[in-house]
């Protein structure tokens, strides 16, 4: 179904102004976009708070950074990773199967640098006290 947007007899200042409505990028429409590719470090502060907030505990928990990653146990899985002052965490998404791991820096033993697929040294490898 077409629906029509401008008449034979509309004015062409009104004719302008239609054009302008449906037919011009909107800024809010270039947010939006712009938010999904690069959201700030806000919204990623408030993404922690929500996923993390019932499993870290009341506390203040300053919030650093985030990190798109994979973590892998019996398979690879692509998500996000989460510092704070006292929280490394994972979250990840993938056809409705989630993965929420979150690991207090308290049991971080150590962090190597480890190589992907035997070639690529460009992964971590954090190791919790218990498995040092």
């Amino acid at each position: 179904m077409v629906r029509r947007i401008f008449s034979d007899n509309e004015s062409p200042s009104r004719v302008l102004a239609k054009k302008k409505k449906y037919f011009s990028e909107t800024s809010s429409n270039k947010n939006i976009f712009k938010k999904l590719i690069h959201p700030s470090y806000q919204e990623r502060a408030e993404q922690y708070r929500r996923l993390f907030g019932a499993k870290i505990g009341p506390e203040p928990d300053e919030f650093l950074a985030s990190f798109s990653c994979a973590y892998q146990r019996e398979i690879l899985c692509q998500g996000r990773m989460y510092i704070s002052q006292r929280h490394v965490c994972f979250y990840a998404n993938i056809f409705g199967w989630e993965t929420n791991l979150v690991l207090p820096v308290s049991d971080v033993a150590a962090i190597t640098k480890e190589k992907a697929a035997l070639i690529f040294p460009n992964s971590l490898q954090v190791w919790k006290l218990l498995d040092y």
